[in-house]
């Protein structure tokens, strides 16, 4: 008898999740399992009734956390969420599948979004809120990245999580909204700018050594385009003019000063002798400068466009 029991049960819990998980039809799983308890209360054998392969392979692929929306967030309904609708079909797509690729090797989420108002916040807090929301990245190892677009306000953020601060830094994170997401979408190409903003993450996280060259190349100097000859005559006409005011103007100017010594009027006292003290108050104004993510990560850079 208790063999009997013991079979009921493991019918019903293997036969309904499977119908559930299968269809959503739950009158049909209760259905099938009320045939499949009478089959064996009436000595029939069964067939293995263990749910089907498929549906756990699905499963184990599907990784994407579904999390309810909010008054201000999206749900988080996959590694890509267009809420603003600027991305095409074939680029979202694409995307999913590198970042879930990114994922499987290396355990990093990185998750792409563009939503349709940052709802009065800055780019840096409504990043940082959303990226806790989501909770992205894994528990104690801090891998997650969110890389956010929002169209209506023309702004970009790469959110950092801790784990990843030395890997994916903000000179990289910077590199990549100046010169790899910006120009596209200055173009109007949000799909372009997120799919090379997606591909130099990558290449940043996987240590990839051509990109971090790129970041170290120095910044193109505007200087370096003047031709040397006019250096060569700004410093020839500034020295004739010092020249010119140390020796008090030419000729005319000596002349006059001679004049005036010899009418000897020597203003030697009560003259005020112009003595300009080089008192340099010099105020050491001290910039400090700080960047760097919100509570939940450990970098990260901002951008418009």
């Amino acid at each position: 008898m208790r063999c009997i029991f013991a079979t009921i049960a493991l019918l019903v819990a293997a036969i309904m999740p499977a119908a559930a998980l299968e269809s959503g039809d739950f009158s049909g799983g209760v259905t099938a399992a009320s045939d499949s308890i009478i089959r064996v209360l009436s000595g029939e054998q069964l067939p293995d009734v263990r749910p089907p392969a498929q549906v756990a392979q699905r499963l184990a692929q599907n990784n994407d956390v579904a999390i309810p929306a909010t008054a201000d967030f999206p749900a988080l309904s996959g590694r890509v969420v267009d809420e603003a609708g600027v991305l095409d079909a074939g680029t979202r797509e694409q995307l999913r599948a590198k970042l879930a690729a990114l994922e499987a090797r290396s355990g990093t989420q990185l998750v792409v979004a563009t939503v349709k108002s940052l709802r009065g916040n800055s780019i840096e807090d409504y990043a940082n809120r959303l990226f806790r929301r989501w909770q992205l990245g894994q528990k104690g190892t801090n891998n997650g990245v969110l890389l956010l677009h929002a169209p209506a306000e023309r702004k970009i953020r790469i959110e950092v999580g801790y784990g990843l601060e030395g890997t994916l830094t903000d000179a990289a994170t910077k590199y990549i909204i100046t010169n790899s997401i910006t120009p596209r979408f200055k173009a109007n190409d949000f799909s372009g700018g997120m799919t090379r903003g997606v591909d130099d993450i990558l290449k940043a996280l996987s240590g990839d050594e051509e990109f971090k060259q790129r970041i170290a190349a120095p910044a193109h100097n505007p200087l370096s385009d003047i031709p040397p000859f006019v250096f060569v005559f700004i410093a020839v006409v500034l020295f004739i003019i010092i020249r010119a005011i140390v020796t008090g103007g030419g000729p005319a100017q000596r002349g006059r000063r001679a004049g005036a010594r010899s009418s000897g009027s020597d203003s030697s006292s009560g003259g005020s002798s112009s003595s300009w003290s080089s008192s340099s108050s010099s105020s050491s104004s001290s910039d400090s400068f700080s960047g760097g993510g919100g509570d939940s990560g450990g970098g990260g850079s901002s951008g418009d466009y």
